[in-house]
């Protein structure tokens, strides 16, 4: 099966990422919301690649731990290899994440993930005591197997993450079975009640989040570079007013962000993890206030500690004080109110220093729109030498369709010299089996 036929869907590329990198054309079907390249030419999304360390770490730590402590060797294995499938995962969504390639987030990334859930679907299904029936082991075998035959035929990413969350909602509803109906001591039950309901805390919150990746990435990366384009106009001298048409759409999509920010802390009840969300819209706001009014979000509500006792204020005193001054019959000297000359000079000196300011701005504007140039340049000079490698092979295929045309003819014209003696051939086989056949 080809590439064109295995995969229906194009790559997706987010605007203003880079799509090409070191280790060729992005060709997976999901770009995330992290810059492309800030960091090396090696990683294409640096924070989502690194984050899968720890992943890596701690599922080898866990299979190591398995192996050594505990004493049943089929309990040994059956805690190992769910550690060592983590590990598997983590390494491969570091690859995918580093490179942004379809196989890589195929075969390495999303296809373990449903491997390993795999698992340990059939590892809470079958009994502690023994292997399981041949019944399930061949059940749950071929859950991974159809899911991959059907994610290679139609690979939308939406039938990966339907199949992953049904096996998660399988293992939780057998979890809670197995609660319900206990066979162990107590501690064991509380131990696995604690775990059970902290992970599903934490893959809910982890879902969210990622949602809001998805969902808010566009909308909040053009509300940003809407900001800096108004900042822009601000601060370099002599630029046109920004368009009422930005102002009002940089109004319209803050006003959304905090709505959503809001309504995002009432679901988390104000916890840590909304904070960066917080801090973001913040920034934005001071980058565009001077021309767009936004109110600021509400602090978080947070228990208020009791008040200490405060002193008695001397504030009255002082105004007491201030009304029973002694009479004077000398008016105040008048002060002349307009500037020195030192003054004057003391302020164009500041509006050169300004001035100075914005031109520096400006140059180093320049400046990096003099790298963007030639990074461009770089990539047409990328582009160009892929377009000269294209040609060469399409004029090698021309050359290879021609001699394999001159061997057809050659055949052809075999055919069409030798057709008499063939047919000549053809009639006698024939009036043998018929000379056979009248015989008998």
């Amino acid at each position: 099966m080809s590439e064109h036929v295995i995969r229906a869907l194009e790559a997706v590329h987010r605007t203003g990422q880079k799509a090409y990198g070191f280790w060729g054309n992005h060709t997976a079907t999901i770009d995330w919301c992290e810059d492309n390249y800030t960091h090396t030419q090696y990683i294409a999304e640096w924070y989502n690649t690194v984050s899968n360390i720890p992943f890596i770490a701690l599922g080898l730590y866990g299979a190591y731990y398995s192996l050594v402590e505990i004493p049943s060797a089929m309990h040994r294995w059956r805690f190992a290899a769910p550690h060592f499938g983590i590990a598997c995962v983590g390494l491969g969504s570091f690859i995918f994440h580093a490179t942004l390639n379809w196989y890589a987030q195929v075969l390495l990334d999303e296809m373990p993930m449903i491997y390993v859930s795999s698992m340990v679907l059939y590892l809470v299904f079958a009994p502690t005591d023994g292997s399981g029936s041949l019944k399930l082991k061949i059940g749950i075998a071929s859950v991974p197997l159809i899911i991959t035959a059907l994610y290679l035929r139609f690979p939308y990413p939406v039938i990966h993450q339907l199949c992953f969350a049904g096996i998660m909602l399988s293992i939780g509803y057998r979890l809670v079975g197995l609660i319900r109906n206990p066979k162990h001591n107590p501690d064991a039950i509380f131990d696995a009640k604690y775990y059970i309901i902290t992970g599903a805390f934490m893959f809910i919150l982890a879902f969210g989040i990622w949602n809001i990746d998805n969902t808010f990435c566009d909308f909040w990366t053009m509300t940003l570079s809407q900001a800096l384009e108004l900042q822009r106009f601000s601060t370099l001298p002599g630029s046109p007013a920004p368009p009422p048409s930005l102002i009002t759409q940089i109004t319209r999509n803050m006003d959304s962000l905090r709505t959503s920010i809001l309504d995002i802390e009432v679901e988390a009840k104000g916890r840590e993890e909304v904070r960066p969300l917080r801090e973001q819209w913040e920034r934005m706001r001071k980058m565009v206030e001077e021309q767009v009014k936004i109110d600021s979000l509400p602090p978080v509500r947070e228990p208020t500690p009791p008040l200490p006792p405060s002193p008695p204020s001397s504030k009255r005193k002082a105004s007491d004080d201030a009304i029973f001054q002694p009479y004077k019959d000398e008016p105040a000297p008048y002060e002349d109110g307009s500037p020195s000359h030192d003054d004057i000079l003391l302020q164009q000196r500041q509006m050169m220093d300004d001035q100075d300011t914005h031109l520096d701005r400006l140059s180093s504007s320049i400046r990096n729109q003099r790298d963007i140039s030639l990074q461009i340049n770089d990539e047409l000079e990328v582009h160009t030498g892929l377009l000269e490698a294209l040609d060469h092979e399409l004029d090698s295929t021309g050359d290879r369709l021609s001699r394999a045309r001159r061997r057809l003819d050659h055949v052809a014209r075999g055919a069409k010299d030798n057709g008499s003696a063939v047919a000549i051939g053809v009639l006698i086989f024939v009036l043998l089996i018929l000379i056979i056949v009248f015989k008998t």
